[in-house]
C-alpha cells in the first residue's frame, strides 16, 4: 500500500511539474482530463435532460396524468378535458394548448434552422442537433405538465396572486423555449461536425470595442485535429480543416 501512495504522489508531482513547465500548453493538459472532456462530450446536454427529466416524473405522484398531457401535445392526438382551472379537476390534468403552441413553433423554428445545415452535407451534426432538440422539447412538456400541477392543483386561497403567478410562467415558459432555442443552436455552431465535441484552447484576438476594424474573436481548436471554431460578436462558425 505504502508504494502505490508512493507511486500515486510521485505522479501527481511530475504531472504538477509538467503543467507548470508547459506554459501555454496547461490548457491543452487540463482539457485532457476526464471532467474536461466530459464537460466538452457531445452526451452530456442529451443524458442532463434525461436525467432531469426522470428525476422530475420520478418525484412526482401524479407522474401519469403528465405523460398524458404530454401525448397530448401531439398533433391529432385530441385535446385534454379541464372542468376547472383553479384547482385543476379532475386532479392532475393540466390544459396543454399554450404548449404546444410554444413547443410547436420551437420545433418548426429549430427545423428551419437545421435545414441547411443537413442540405449542405453536415449529416452528423444535423441529425444530433434534430435528436437534441426533439429531447429538449420532451422534456419541456414533463416541465410543462409538473409545474401546472404544482401552480394550480390546489388554491391558494387568493385567486388574483394565483392568476397572476400563472401568467409570469407562461410568460417564463414562452421566453424559456426562445433562449433554449438560442443556447442549442449557438452550442450546435461551435461543435465540430466530425467528432461532436467542444473545441478548446480559446485564442482571443481583435478589440472588444471595434465592431468592423479588428473585430473581437475568440478561435478554438478541435482536440482531434478537425477544424477550428471562430466566434464573433456576430456568428459563430466551424472552419473544418
Amino acid at each position: 500500500m505504502s508504494e502505490w501512495i508512493q507511486a500515486f504522489a510521485l505522479w501527481c508531482h511530475r504531472r504538477r511539474w509538467a503543467m507548470h513547465a508547459g506554459g501555454a500548453d496547461a490548457q491543452s493538459l487540463l482539457a485532457l482530463l476526464p471532467i474536461r472532456r466530459t464537460l466538452r462530450s457531445a452526451w452530456l446536454a442529451p443524458s442532463t435532460l434525461v436525467i432531469a427529466a426522470a428525476f422530475a416524473l420520478a418525484l412526482n405522484p401524479l407522474r401519469r396524468q403528465v405523460l398524458v398531457s404530454a401525448y397530448h401535445l401531439l398533433p391529432f392526438s385530441g385535446s385534454v378535458h379541464v372542468a376547472r382551472l383553479i384547482p385543476l379537476t379532475p386532479r392532475g390534468t393540466v390544459p396543454v394548448r399554450f404548449a404546444a403552441v410554444t413547443l410547436w413553433i420551437f420545433l418548426l423554428a429549430g427545423f428551419a434552422r437545421l435545414a441547411p445545415r443537413l442540405s449542405s452535407g453536415g449529416w452528423r451534426i444535423g441529425l444530433y442537433g434534430a435528436g437534441l432538440l426533439c429531447e429538449m422539447a420532451a422534456a419541456g412538456s414533463i416541465a410543462w405538465g409538473t409545474s401546472l400541477q404544482l401552480l394550480l392543483g390546489h388554491s391558494w386561497g387568493a385567486v388574483g396572486i394565483q392568476g397572476f403567478a400563472l401568467l409570469l410562467f407562461l410568460m417564463a415558459y414562452a421566453w424559456a423555449a426562445w433562449w433554449a432555442l438560442r443556447v442549442w443552436w449557438r452550442d450546435l455552431e461551435r461543435r465540430c461536425p466530425v467528432c461532436l465535441r467542444l473545441p478548446g484552447l480559446p485564442d482571443v484576438r481583435g478589440k472588444a470595442h471595434s465592431l468592423l476594424i479588428e473585430p473581437l474573436e475568440v478561435e478554438s481548436i478541435c482536440f482531434y485535429g478537425h477544424g477550428l471554431a471562430v466566434e464573433s460578436r456576430w456568428r459563430s462558425r466551424f472552419q473544418p480543416q
